[in-house]
């Protein structure tokens, strides 16, 4: 079956568009989910670099501690080394440590190599314990880490008792709960902090639970799947772990699920603006060519304005929703602030096109009243601001009479529909970066109100037609990427004469344009 060459040529822009906006919001997607996983990194590296930060303050407080315990309480551990079968001894010397330490587990007292002089028959104290005294005896130096116990898995911290003739080792042992608790305070959402023994095949140590037994599982060295999860890794000076922060399964998988969700509402919402605005401005510029009488053309405008108004009106409200409710995004707000502005631009169009419908009907309705002239100027410059700021332009409001009010007999809501097309064109066909200014000047009993940019100017040979219907001027002479029906300016010349008014402009090539309108006090 052969496909029509009218068909595919019809279509082939709509496929383009389909193409090129799935291109720029995979490129976006992507953008973000590596945006997220760099700053998924960078809170890992915070968080484990504050757990060892933490840990390592606890442990090197507990050794101050130890050895400030350990010499102010020489009498009484000499008295229990050679007196080990004394409870009372021993209960003494457990309540002072308890005082001290509440999270204490046990404690032993050997000679200055390692030999503990009591007996451990409750295995409190475990091969591992005694292992680390002598390496402390050997090295001066110990690096605490878990031990386990049928009692329970600890850590210890050993000192010398240097006191008179009597020269030994203490060993006080402590539960991790207290590093378990650091590590559930510190640990982020679908994060897991740990401390591990990289001496050891990554072996775990302490999580958000406690000791490595409360782990439901029979090898507590990390998996090739761990491993790779690994966000981030922190020695812990001291001791023999890293504090290691792992991602979840869950922090990336719904991350990309939000992206997608946003993404595939904002190109729905794109898709719909540009496949509208193609089908009806194409089918717009067609009857232009095809309709015989002016009459006829005139209807059909109407027609088609009034059909795009609503739904159009729909789209734009409903990026603006998408637009406040991603705040946190400046990305996603930036693509549905393009839509956005495509839907102002197109709704300028259809006003454009219902007002020279009304013109030509005499329909279009003027109310004049008694106005403050300075409000209305700058109600029009506060609702282009955010227009200037997304050409990267400035506009600037200047009162050069001296007065808070002017009253004139216009009517506001025409005038300002004037001063926004004035302004409009000159952030578009103004210079790039430019400073747009408005300014207002009293002659007798008249206010003169320009518009100034520094764009190139509109050329001699076309400064005849400026104010024509469907005049294309400025779009010819300032830029190829900017679009216009041509109707704005001959509206505002029809509005300002219905007010027995002036408008004109003075332009200069490469310099840059004045328009101006006068109105009568």
């Amino acid at each position: 079956m052969t496909i029509p060459h009218s068909f595919r040529y019809k279509f082939l822009p709509l496929i383009l568009t389909f193409i090129f906006v799935g291109s720029i919001l995979y490129f976006h997607a992507s953008q973000r989910l590596d945006d997220f996983k760099q700053y998924q990194s960078t809170l890992s590296t915070t968080s484990s670099i504050g757990l060892a930060n933490q840990v390592k303050y606890i442990i090197n407080e507990k050794k101050r501690l130890v050895a400030l315990f350990a010499n102010q309480n020489a009498d009484l551990l000499k008295q229990y080394a050679f007196n080990h079968e004394s409870e009372a001894l021993y209960r003494e010397i457990s309540n002072r440590i308890k005082k001290v330490f509440p999270d204490y587990f046990a404690f032993t007292i050997t000679d200055a190599k390692g030999n503990p002089y009591p007996p451990d028959f409750d295995n409190f104290i475990g091969d591992l314990c005694i292992s680390d005294i002598k390496k402390f005896h050997d090295k001066d130096n110990h690096l605490p880490r878990i031990h386990p116990n049928m009692h329970q898995y600890h850590y210890d911290i050993i000192s010398k008792i240097n006191h008179k003739t009597f020269n030994a080792i203490l060993l006080i042992s402590f539960s991790p709960k207290n590093i378990s608790e650091l590590i559930k305070n510190i640990q982020l959402p679908n994060h897991q902090l740990m401390l591990v023994r990289k001496t050891d095949n990554l072996l775990i140590e302490v999580f958000e639970q406690g000791a490595r037994n409360k782990l439901s599982r029979n090898n507590y060295n990390f998996s090739e799947d761990e491993q790779n999860h690994i966000l981030s890794s922190h020695p812990i000076e001291g001791t023999d772990w890293h504090s290691i922060d792992m991602f979840n399964d869950a922090l990336f998988t719904n991350n990309k699920i939000d992206i997608l969700n946003q993404s595939f509402i904002i190109i729905i919402m794109l898709l719909i603006v540009m496949v509208m605005s193609f089908y009806f401005i194409q089918k717009l510029f067609k009857a232009n060519k095809k309709l015989a009488h002016e009459q006829e053309k005139q209807d059909f405008i109407a027609t088609i304005s009034h059909e795009l108004r609503s739904p159009l009106t729909s789209i734009n409200g409903s990026l603006q929703l998408i637009y406040n409710i991603t705040s946190n995004n400046e990305k996603t707000q930036n693509l549905a602030k393009i839509g956005i502005q495509g839907c102002s631009r197109i709704l300028r169009l259809i006003n454009n096109l219902l007002d020279s419908y009304k013109l030509k009907t005499n329909e279009l309705s003027i109310y004049i009243q008694p106005t403050n002239i300075i409000e209305v100027i700058q109600s029009a410059v506060d609702e282009m601001q955010s227009y200037a700021e997304s050409y990267q332009s400035t506009l600037t409001f200047n009162n050069n009479t001296d007065k808070e009010t002017i009253i004139a007999n216009v009517d506001p809501e025409r005038i300002i529909q004037v001063l926004i097309n004035l302004i409009s064109n000159a952030i578009k066909y103004g210079s790039k970066h430019d400073h747009v200014s408005v300014s207002i000047h009293m002659q007798k009993n008249k206010v003169r109100i320009e518009v100034t940019d520094h764009g190139p100017g509109i050329p001699l040979k076309d400064q005849n037609t400026v104010f024509e219907k469907f005049s294309d001027t400025t779009t010819k002479s300032y830029t190829a990427h900017t679009s216009s029906a041509g109707l704005g300016l001959s509206i505002s010349k029809n509005i300002i004469s219905r007010h027995n008014g002036i408008i004109n402009f003075i332009s200069q090539e490469k310099t840059g344009t004045t328009f101006y309108i006068i109105l009568p006090l």
